[in-house]
């Protein structure tokens, strides 16, 4: 039986989480920290861009008078707004009996745990169909942000994104991190990009109506906290593992505060190198 762990970080700007993940998947793929289920928040709320997003696309003025941070992910993917959400990252080495080679197939390992989450909030969730997004599709204002469609077997609700999740893998590790929308905050990203009047609106009106929120299904939505201890259960119960909660090892927050400076984002940056 695996031995997991459990962090609960508090909430951070948006640079120091993603080097916490990358951290942890470093300390992992070395066989020095356990596979790790983690949720965090965000402190001030973040955009984040993917690891090759050009960041031309991002209104640095908007972003300072919003009070919104600016990140790369060492994820792929477009633009995130991380506002009001419930934030994981799932990271396990290459040996672990979690690992497929297939991308996808860890996609839905990780859905089926997500689901029963959500389901157990009484919110009627299920896995989008796989798909092919053409070309076409990542240009113009529906382009620039991750959550304007629901990619292969993430999770939707009422036929609309709930969960945005992306993946990356090393030679020995694997991290997978996701956005679960709490409340509407996210609509906003729609202001912190260069867009112009008009297609910030249709961005708007467009996010609206794929992306679906916590708050839409559940009155009281529980703590980040209680929701985290939740997954944990869900995950022993769906997985023979063992989950302990815990906090990051001292190495571990050594590490990160020598990555952090890969994951700022600033008006002129240089090409992003590999973070692993």
């Amino acid at each position: 039986m695996e031995n997991w762990r459990l962090l609960i970080t508090p909430a951070l700007p948006g640079a120091l989480n993603m080097a916490i993940d990358v951290s942890i998947a470093n300390f992992v793929a070395a066989g020095k920290s356990p596979p790790t289920l983690r949720f965090y928040d965000w402190q001030p709320y973040c955009l984040s861009l993917g690891y090759n997003q050009a960041a031309d696309s991002v209104d640095f003025a908007a972003c300072e008078r919003a009070g919104v941070d600016v990140a790369r992910r060492p994820t792929g993917g477009r633009a995130v707004l991380h506002a009001r959400e419930w934030t994981y990252s799932v990271i396990f080495p290459a040996d672990s009996s979690f690992y497929r080679k297939s991308i996808l197939e860890t996609y839905l390992i990780i859905a089926r745990w997500l689901l029963a989450g959500l389901r157990s909030l009484g919110i009627a969730a299920s896995l989008a169909p796989e798909r092919h997004i053409p070309a076409g599709e990542l240009t113009g204002p529906d382009g620039q942000s991750c959550f304007s469609v629901p990619s292969s077997y993430e999770i939707i609700a009422d036929g609309r994104k709930l969960v945005g999740s992306a993946q990356r893998r090393w030679r020995d590790v694997v991290l997978q991190h996701g956005s679960i929308l709490v409340g509407e905050e996210h609509l906003g990203i729609a202001n912190l990009l260069h867009l112009g009047a008009a297609g910030r609106e249709e961005l708007k009106k467009d996010l609206r109506r794929r992306t679906a929120w916590i708050e839409q299904f559940v009155q009281k939505p529980p703590a980040l906290e209680d929701f985290a201890r939740l997954m944990a259960e869900k995950w022993e119960e769906i997985f023979p593992v063992r989950v302990e909660e815990g906090g990051l090892f001292p190495e571990e927050e050594k590490r990160a505060g020598e990555l952090i400076s890969r994951f700022r984002v600033v008006r002129e940056e240089e090409p992003v190198r590999n973070s692993h």
